[in-house]
Protein backbone atom coordinates (compact mmCIF):
# COMPACT_ATOMS: atom_id res chain seq x y z
CA UNK A 1 0.00 0.00 0.00
CA UNK A 2 1.05 3.59 -0.55
CA UNK A 3 -1.80 5.49 1.16
CA UNK A 4 -3.44 5.48 4.57
CA UNK A 5 -6.02 7.92 5.84
CA UNK A 6 -5.50 9.01 9.42
CA UNK A 7 -9.24 9.40 9.85
CA UNK A 8 -10.62 6.56 7.74
CA UNK A 9 -13.09 5.84 10.52
CA UNK A 10 -15.02 8.94 9.49
CA UNK A 11 -15.78 7.25 6.18
CA UNK A 12 -16.71 3.97 7.81
CA UNK A 13 -19.26 5.73 9.99
CA UNK A 14 -21.03 7.00 6.89
CA UNK A 15 -21.12 3.68 5.01
CA UNK A 16 -22.54 0.38 6.22
CA UNK A 17 -19.81 -2.19 5.61
CA UNK A 18 -19.68 -5.95 6.07
CA UNK A 19 -16.91 -7.26 8.30
CA UNK A 20 -14.41 -9.86 7.09
CA UNK A 21 -15.30 -12.19 9.97
CA UNK A 22 -13.39 -13.69 12.85
CA UNK A 23 -9.64 -13.87 12.62
CA UNK A 24 -8.62 -17.42 11.63
CA UNK A 25 -6.06 -19.58 13.34
CA UNK A 26 -2.88 -20.51 11.49
CA UNK A 27 -3.49 -23.84 9.76
CA UNK A 28 -0.31 -25.74 8.96
CA UNK A 29 -2.37 -28.72 7.75
CA UNK A 30 -3.53 -26.58 4.85
CA UNK A 31 -0.19 -27.35 3.21
CA UNK A 32 -1.42 -30.86 2.40
CA UNK A 33 -4.44 -29.78 0.33
CA UNK A 34 -3.10 -28.67 -3.05
CA UNK A 35 -5.27 -26.53 -5.31
CA UNK A 36 -6.68 -28.07 -8.48
CA UNK A 37 -4.41 -25.89 -10.61
CA UNK A 38 -0.98 -24.51 -9.86
CA UNK A 39 0.28 -20.96 -9.73
CA UNK A 40 2.57 -21.45 -12.72
CA UNK A 41 -0.30 -22.52 -14.98
CA UNK A 42 -1.38 -19.50 -17.01
CA UNK A 43 -4.65 -19.20 -18.91
CA UNK A 44 -4.40 -20.77 -22.35
CA UNK A 45 -6.52 -18.12 -24.00
CA UNK A 46 -7.63 -14.60 -23.16
CA UNK A 47 -11.36 -13.86 -22.89
CA UNK A 48 -13.21 -11.48 -25.10
CA UNK A 49 -13.37 -8.16 -23.25
CA UNK A 50 -14.78 -4.75 -23.99
CA UNK A 51 -12.34 -3.11 -21.58
CA UNK A 52 -9.30 -1.34 -23.09
CA UNK A 53 -5.73 -2.56 -22.79
CA UNK A 54 -3.02 -0.82 -20.79
CA UNK A 55 0.25 -1.78 -22.44
CA UNK A 56 3.91 -1.78 -21.39
CA UNK A 57 3.15 -0.88 -17.79
CA UNK A 58 5.77 -1.24 -15.07
CA UNK A 59 4.43 -3.63 -12.42
CA UNK A 60 6.07 -3.78 -9.00
CA UNK A 61 5.61 -6.42 -6.32
CA UNK A 62 4.05 -5.82 -2.90
CA UNK A 63 2.48 -8.02 -0.25
CA UNK A 64 -0.11 -7.67 2.45
CA UNK A 65 1.19 -7.55 5.99
CA UNK A 66 4.56 -6.13 4.94
CA UNK A 67 6.05 -3.89 7.65
CA UNK A 68 7.88 -0.70 6.80
CA UNK A 69 11.62 -0.96 6.29
CA UNK A 70 14.48 0.51 4.30
CA UNK A 71 13.96 -2.24 1.70
CA UNK A 72 10.43 -1.00 0.84
CA UNK A 73 11.16 2.74 1.12
CA UNK A 74 9.52 2.84 4.57
CA UNK A 75 6.07 1.92 3.29
CA UNK A 76 3.73 -0.37 5.24
CA UNK A 77 1.11 -2.83 4.03
CA UNK A 78 -0.17 -3.80 7.46
CA UNK A 79 -3.24 -1.74 6.53
CA UNK A 80 -4.71 -1.35 3.07
CA UNK A 81 -7.13 1.07 1.44
CA UNK A 82 -9.92 -1.46 2.05
CA UNK A 83 -8.85 -3.26 5.23
CA UNK A 84 -7.54 -1.66 8.40
CA UNK A 85 -5.98 -4.96 9.54
CA UNK A 86 -4.58 -7.04 6.71
CA UNK A 87 -3.82 -10.11 8.83
CA UNK A 88 -7.41 -10.14 10.09
CA UNK A 89 -8.88 -10.04 6.58
CA UNK A 90 -6.34 -12.24 4.78
CA UNK A 91 -5.40 -14.59 7.60
CA UNK A 92 -1.72 -13.74 7.93
CA UNK A 93 1.28 -12.14 6.25
CA UNK A 94 1.58 -12.95 2.53
CA UNK A 95 5.33 -13.59 2.78
CA UNK A 96 6.92 -13.76 -0.71
CA UNK A 97 9.91 -15.70 0.66
CA UNK A 98 7.91 -18.54 2.21
CA UNK A 99 5.38 -20.15 -0.15
CA UNK A 100 3.40 -23.34 -0.63
CA UNK A 101 1.16 -24.76 -3.39
CA UNK A 102 3.63 -23.88 -6.13
CA UNK A 103 3.82 -20.34 -4.83
CA UNK A 104 0.08 -19.65 -4.81
CA UNK A 105 -0.26 -19.48 -1.01
CA UNK A 106 2.00 -18.24 1.78
CA UNK A 107 3.36 -21.05 3.94
CA UNK A 108 1.69 -22.09 7.18
CA UNK A 109 -1.94 -21.21 6.53
CA UNK A 110 -4.67 -21.18 3.90
CA UNK A 111 -5.55 -17.59 2.99
CA UNK A 112 -9.07 -16.41 3.73
CA UNK A 113 -8.97 -14.15 0.67
CA UNK A 114 -7.58 -14.43 -2.83
CA UNK A 115 -3.74 -14.44 -2.86
CA UNK A 116 -3.95 -13.30 -6.47
CA UNK A 117 -4.47 -9.60 -5.85
CA UNK A 118 -3.26 -6.33 -7.30
CA UNK A 119 -3.23 -2.60 -6.68
CA UNK A 120 -4.11 0.30 -8.98
CA UNK A 121 -3.55 4.04 -8.31
CA UNK A 122 -7.18 5.10 -8.17
CA UNK A 123 -8.05 6.05 -4.62
CA UNK A 124 -11.75 6.24 -3.81
CA UNK A 125 -11.61 7.56 -0.26
CA UNK A 126 -9.70 9.82 2.10
CA UNK A 127 -10.47 11.34 5.51
CA UNK A 128 -13.08 13.60 3.93
CA UNK A 129 -14.92 10.80 2.15
CA UNK A 130 -14.89 10.25 -1.60
CA UNK A 131 -11.83 11.77 -3.29
CA UNK A 132 -12.20 14.53 -5.86
CA UNK A 133 -10.14 12.53 -8.36
CA UNK A 134 -12.51 9.60 -8.14
CA UNK A 135 -15.61 11.79 -8.33
CA UNK A 136 -14.25 13.47 -11.46
CA UNK A 137 -13.94 10.16 -13.30
CA UNK A 138 -17.04 8.33 -12.05
CA UNK A 139 -19.13 8.90 -15.16
CA UNK A 140 -16.40 7.26 -17.26
CA UNK A 141 -16.24 4.05 -15.23
CA UNK A 142 -17.79 1.29 -17.38
CA UNK A 143 -19.71 -0.35 -14.54
CA UNK A 144 -21.99 0.85 -11.80
CA UNK A 145 -20.40 3.07 -9.17
CA UNK A 146 -23.34 2.61 -6.82
CA UNK A 147 -21.57 0.98 -3.90
CA UNK A 148 -23.92 -0.83 -1.51
CA UNK A 149 -20.85 -2.49 -0.02
CA UNK A 150 -18.66 0.58 -0.06
CA UNK A 151 -16.38 0.26 -3.11
CA UNK A 152 -16.56 0.36 -6.89
CA UNK A 153 -13.01 -1.00 -7.24
CA UNK A 154 -12.46 -3.57 -4.48
CA UNK A 155 -12.66 -7.16 -5.76
CA UNK A 156 -12.76 -6.15 -9.44
CA UNK A 157 -10.79 -8.52 -11.69
CA UNK A 158 -7.85 -7.56 -13.88
CA UNK A 159 -6.15 -9.65 -16.54
CA UNK A 160 -2.34 -9.28 -16.52
CA UNK A 161 -0.09 -10.56 -19.30
CA UNK A 162 3.67 -10.96 -19.46
CA UNK A 163 5.08 -12.51 -22.63
CA UNK A 164 3.11 -15.76 -23.10
CA UNK A 165 1.59 -15.89 -19.61
CA UNK A 166 -1.79 -14.48 -18.60
CA UNK A 167 -2.82 -14.29 -14.95
CA UNK A 168 -5.92 -12.91 -13.21
CA UNK A 169 -6.04 -10.97 -9.95
CA UNK A 170 -8.50 -8.97 -7.86
CA UNK A 171 -8.01 -5.33 -6.89
CA UNK A 172 -7.56 -5.20 -3.12
CA UNK A 173 -5.42 -2.10 -2.61
CA UNK A 174 -4.63 1.41 -3.87
CA UNK A 175 -1.19 2.08 -5.33
CA UNK A 176 1.60 2.16 -6.34
CA UNK A 177 2.62 5.75 -5.77
CA UNK A 178 4.76 8.03 -3.66
CA UNK A 179 3.38 8.89 -0.25
CA UNK A 180 2.20 12.47 -0.15
CA UNK A 181 2.46 12.93 -3.90
CA UNK A 182 -0.17 14.39 -6.20
CA UNK A 183 0.08 11.11 -8.12
CA UNK A 184 -1.68 9.27 -5.29
CA UNK A 185 -4.88 9.39 -7.31
CA UNK A 186 -4.50 8.55 -11.00
CA UNK A 187 -8.00 7.42 -11.94
CA UNK A 188 -7.52 9.03 -15.37
CA UNK A 189 -4.84 6.45 -16.19
CA UNK A 190 -6.71 3.55 -14.60
CA UNK A 191 -9.85 4.18 -16.66
CA UNK A 192 -8.18 5.52 -19.78
CA UNK A 193 -9.52 4.25 -23.11
CA UNK A 194 -6.46 5.52 -25.00
CA UNK A 195 -3.66 3.65 -23.20
CA UNK A 196 -2.71 6.71 -21.16
CA UNK A 197 0.60 6.56 -19.27
CA UNK A 198 0.67 6.62 -15.46
CA UNK A 199 1.45 10.15 -14.32
CA UNK A 200 3.70 9.19 -11.41
CA UNK A 201 7.34 10.26 -11.71
CA UNK A 202 8.40 8.34 -8.61
CA UNK A 203 10.96 5.55 -8.81
CA UNK A 204 10.21 3.12 -11.62
CA UNK A 205 7.05 5.06 -12.58
CA UNK A 206 5.00 1.93 -11.91
CA UNK A 207 1.32 1.77 -12.82
CA UNK A 208 0.44 -1.53 -11.14
CA UNK A 209 1.34 -3.47 -8.01
CA UNK A 210 0.98 -7.27 -7.93
CA UNK A 211 1.01 -9.83 -5.15
CA UNK A 212 3.65 -12.58 -4.79
CA UNK A 213 1.29 -15.25 -6.17
CA UNK A 214 0.48 -13.07 -9.17
CA UNK A 215 4.16 -12.24 -9.75
CA UNK A 216 5.26 -15.88 -9.55
CA UNK A 217 2.52 -17.03 -11.92
CA UNK A 218 3.56 -14.36 -14.41
CA UNK A 219 7.21 -15.28 -14.10
CA UNK A 220 8.22 -11.89 -12.70
CA UNK A 221 11.63 -11.82 -11.08
CA UNK A 222 10.87 -11.59 -7.35
CA UNK A 223 14.41 -10.45 -6.55
CA UNK A 224 14.28 -7.66 -9.15
CA UNK A 225 10.84 -6.70 -7.84
CA UNK A 226 9.30 -5.50 -11.10
CA UNK A 227 8.48 -6.29 -14.73
CA UNK A 228 6.75 -4.82 -17.78
CA UNK A 229 3.21 -6.12 -18.35
CA UNK A 230 -0.06 -5.45 -20.14
CA UNK A 231 -3.28 -5.33 -18.14
CA UNK A 232 -7.00 -4.67 -18.48
CA UNK A 233 -10.17 -5.04 -16.46
CA UNK A 234 -12.28 -8.13 -17.04
CA UNK A 235 -15.70 -9.12 -15.78
CA UNK A 236 -16.11 -11.99 -13.34
CA UNK A 237 -17.67 -14.28 -15.92
CA UNK A 238 -14.66 -13.77 -18.22
CA UNK A 239 -12.16 -15.07 -15.65
CA UNK A 240 -11.19 -18.65 -16.56
CA UNK A 241 -10.52 -21.52 -14.21
CA UNK A 242 -7.08 -21.25 -12.64
CA UNK A 243 -5.34 -20.95 -9.26
CA UNK A 244 -6.81 -17.44 -8.97
CA UNK A 245 -10.25 -19.09 -8.72
CA UNK A 246 -9.34 -21.29 -5.75
CA UNK A 247 -10.21 -18.53 -3.26
CA UNK A 248 -12.25 -15.57 -4.53
CA UNK A 249 -12.51 -12.44 -2.38
CA UNK A 250 -16.08 -11.18 -1.94
CA UNK A 251 -15.73 -9.21 1.31
CA UNK A 252 -16.67 -5.56 1.64
CA UNK A 253 -14.17 -3.01 2.99
CA UNK A 254 -13.24 -3.66 6.62
CA UNK A 255 -12.42 -0.51 8.54
CA UNK A 256 -12.17 -0.61 12.33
Amino acid sequence: MRFRSAAIGLIASAIVLAACGAKPETNVSAQAAAPTTTATQAASSAPTSTYPDHTNIIATIFYGGEVESEDNNWQTNEETAYCSDWKHCFGGVDDPDSRQHDGAWPSGFKPRENPFYASLPCNEFNENGETSGFMAIKNQIPWSTDRPEGSALKNRWVQITLNDKTVYAQIEETGPFETGSETENDCEYVFSTTDQRPKTQFGLKAGLDVSPATALALGLNIDAGFGVVDWRFVDDNDVPIGPWREIVTTSAPYWQ
